[in-house]
């Protein structure tokens, strides 16, 4: 849906046609400020992005977009051959009962990393890495809906879940305007859209509910090595 098409239908709602009281600049903000919310309780778009490690650095900024890490995977080269491994997720707590050097960056302390901890924006790794490699860090992770600029461009949701969008922007709308019956009732409609929102990402994962099939990073029976590697 192209957000002129919401705008257009959500003033029709509030009885305005034209922009005389609901702006277009203050509806589209308030498309986007449903859209920052509803991914925030949805988690809804998934990506991916590389970091790079420095010699002695534990901390590595998340991407400005990220909502939650789901994965850390970091490379090591051996024989001229990438191979990349996860890394498993911790919290600074256990960090901190892992290692009693926990703050001590000094060169004994440097390996490859086996623990990652988020902490305010940043993934802290133990133990610190000990290369300077570009692009060695590799993390998936559930990322915000990005911005609306104008109302010429597309709503980025999937078209059946747009509606909550359009009952966000009402309930905020008709709150302003103390009509507070009907911004129950969009409040109710969003957060019925919220809840349809998690059961879209649930069904995206269903496939693999019931899978029996073991995956091994070790290759049995071939003679090449098909462990990860996200540049394949």
């Amino acid at each position: 849906m192209i957000a002129l098409e919401m705008i257009t239908d959500v003033r029709q709602e509030l009885l305005e046609i034209t922009a005389n009281f609901w702006g277009t600049d203050e509806l589209l903000r308030l498309m986007n400020r449903g859209l920052a919310h509803y991914s925030g309780q949805v988690h809804l778009r998934e990506t991916s992005a590389f970091l790079s490690t420095t010699d002695g650095e534990a901390e590595y900024t998340l991407p400005s977009n990220a909502l939650s890490v789901v994965l850390v995977m970091y490379k090591i080269v051996a024989n001229g051959k990438d191979t990349w491994r996860a890394v498993d997720a911790s919290t600074l707590q256990e960090i901190s009962r892992v290692s009693s050097q926990f703050l001590n960056n000094s060169t004994e302390r440097l390996g490859t990393p086996a623990l990652y901890a988020v902490w305010d924006r940043k993934i802290r790794l133990e133990p610190i890495p000990k290369d300077s490699t570009s692009s060695n860090l590799f993390i998936f992770f559930k990322a915000r809906i990005p911005k609306v600029n104008n109302t010429g461009e597309s709503i980025p949701l999937d078209e059946s879940l747009t509606e909550a969008i359009h009952e966000y922007m009402l309930w905020k709308a008709w709150k302003k305007e103390k009509e507070l019956d009907l911004a129950k009732d969009a409040q109710a409609e969003y957060e019925k859209g919220i809840r349809e929102g998690r059961r879209f990402i649930k069904k995206q994962a269903e496939s693999t509910r019931n899978r029996l099939d073991i995956h091994s990073n070790i290759s049995f029976s071939r003679l090449v090595d098909d462990r990860f590697n996200p540049l394949a």
